[in-house]
């Protein structure tokens, strides 16, 4: 027997795991509320074919008048009667060594993952309780229960999260309100690179951490291999949320409790020394300088080796680079500029449309685009054109690069092809991030070309780009050379892995009248 249909609102519901959460409730039948500060984003995510079932509202969880305009909205669309469900979703972190962390970022974090928290209860709760009935689900971390190096202020929140939902679980027990906690471990989405982002401000040269703060690198290649999807998480939400005697805590996924109970077991001692090898926080470690001078000694020696190879080169033509498993990749000199172009060609053993539907689902660029680790649609201008931001990973201690992309799709039916061109634009509400460059330029294209079958497609990825920053022309031009070859990859692998039924059904619809992306016949 399915369970009943609830009215459950989620904050922090326009991206990473209350995104998913919201479209997989909705999925299953609840009506669904979704919640987030940015206006643009909640219009996208209505906007998506997937998200037409949800009903979205503007709350930011740190606004007092933002949340008494959601709780009147949410009285107008239940007639009075309230939420079955509140999902505290919404909380972010900032990562860095705890004496170092400001008091800003303190307060932000605590406003944010505890008082925002705890303001939204207050505001839905009441009309839970007269009517002796509702649940509150408050998503914590695994990080509520142990902490890490790097990790104290964020993971202090969650604490408070924690020992806050045990309150009230007890407290309102006896007025029929139902209390559960959600532990997520590594998740695969946006969190973390934007938490690094958060603390990049923190890896200076000049720190007494400075040895050791590569372990920010280390944190987000442990997360990159380690992490799961964000579905696993939406199913433990489901569940608290639709269980009969819901449970006072859900890990997910589950397997990530033994972590916990390891350590538990452990004594502290070495659980700490363990934590402390495990991002490179030793003693011996601190004591020593990073070798970068060695190795910006190193780029400086081969620097004219590269330029006289690069100055033999002909300019204006294509010239092949390499070839690796199918993918042609080639540069060339552009006109005015030491910066070379360089493009990638291969075949990808799927249809235009499944790329495409790779192409829309911008959140998720982090998985395959190469060192991407932050993308988010800034502005949606039309099923085919929309700016998004997009931030690109560099190791310390080269800072991040990002940029602010126009991407806009045409379909050419002469030529029997399909054109992504995207290029660098200005975007006020997307100011630059300290601690991160902003890209000059960065254009280029996708070319899609189905086959006669539609089964495959060619594809070309085309790029020039200045990442701006101090780095010498050379070094670009050299790191630039496997831009295309990694990027192909990552697409060949992301149709694999990910699946949009849904999106390739409704673009088939859509773009029937390009019979040319189906098949010749």
């Amino acid at each position: 027997m399915s369970a009943p249909r609830k009215t459950i609102l989620i904050t922090g519901a326009t991206s990473g795991i209350g995104r998913h959460a919201a479209l997989h409730l909705a999925k299953r039948g609840h009506r669904v509320i979704a919640t987030g500060r940015n206006r643009q984003a909640l219009a996208a995510l209505k906007a998506s074919p997937e998200g037409a079932a949800l009903e979205v509202l503007e709350l930011d969880v740190t606004d007092g008048e933002s949340i008494a305009r959601a709780q009147a909205a949410v009285d107008v669309l239940t007639d009075g009667r309230g939420l079955d469900v509140l999902v505290n979703n919404a909380g972010f972190g900032v990562l860095g060594p705890t004496e170092l962390i400001t008091d800003g970022d303190l307060r932000a974090q605590y406003e944010t993952n505890v008082f925002g928290l705890l303001a939204v209860t207050r505001a839905f709760l009441p009309k839970m309780r007269a009517r002796g009935a509702g649940r509150i689900i408050n998503v914590s971390s695994l990080g509520g229960r142990y902490t890490l190096p790097m990790f104290g202020v964020y993971n202090s929140t969650k604490y408070a999260v924690e020992s806050l939902s045990d309150a009230l679980r007890l407290e309102l027990g006896p007025f029929g309100v139902e209390v559960a906690l959600i532990e997520p471990g590594a998740i695969a989405t946006e969190f973390t690179p934007r938490s690094l982002e958060g603390g990049a401000k923190y890896r200076r040269a000049d720190s007494p951490y400075a040895p050791v703060l590569d372990a920010f690198d280390r944190m987000e290649r442990m997360a990159a291999r380690t992490s799961v999807g964000p579905a696993c998480v939406a199913r433990a939400i489901e569940r608290a949320s639709t269980a009969r005697r819901p449970r006072a805590r859900y890990v997910a996924p589950r397997f990530a409790g033994l972590f916990i109970a390891l350590m538990r077991l452990l004594p502290t001692r070495l659980a700490d020394h363990a934590a402390r090898t495990l991002l490179g926080l030793t003693r011996r470690r601190l004591a020593r300088a990073l070798p970068a001078l060695a190795l910006l000694a190193a780029f400086a020696a081969s620097a004219p080796l590269a330029a006289r190879a690069d100055a033999s080169k002909a300019d204006g033509n294509w010239e092949r680079v390499k070839q690796s498993d199918g993918i042609l990749v080639e540069r060339r000199q552009v006109e005015g500029s030491s910066l070379k172009e360089f493009r990638g060609r291969a075949m990808v053993q799927a249809p235009a449309a499944a790329i495409l539907a790779v192409f829309s689902d911008v959140p998720r660029a982090t998985e395959w685009m190469d060192s991407c680790n932050g993308s988010w649609v800034v502005a949606d201008l039309g099923e085919f054109e929309k700016v998004v931001y997009n931030r690109t990973h560099a190791p310390w201690p080269v800072a991040d690069r990002d940029a602010v992309l126009h991407n806009l799709v045409r379909f050419d039916e002469k030529d029997r092809r399909v054109e992504i061109d995207f290029y660098t634009v200005e975007d006020k509400s997307t100011p630059p991030k300290k601690g991160v460059v902003r890209m000059p330029f960065l254009r280029g294209h996708w070319i899609l070309w189905p086959s006669a079958d539609g089964a495959s497609t060619r594809v070309e990825y085309q790029v020039h780009a200045n990442p701006g920053g101090r780095l010498p022309n050379w070094l670009v031009n050299y790191v630039s050379r496997d831009l295309p070859l990694k990027t192909i990859e990552g697409l060949r692998a992301q149709v694999k892995r990910r699946h949009y039924p849904d999106v390739e059904s409704h673009l088939k619809k859509r773009l029937a009248r390009y019979s040319f992306l189906f098949s010749r016949s």
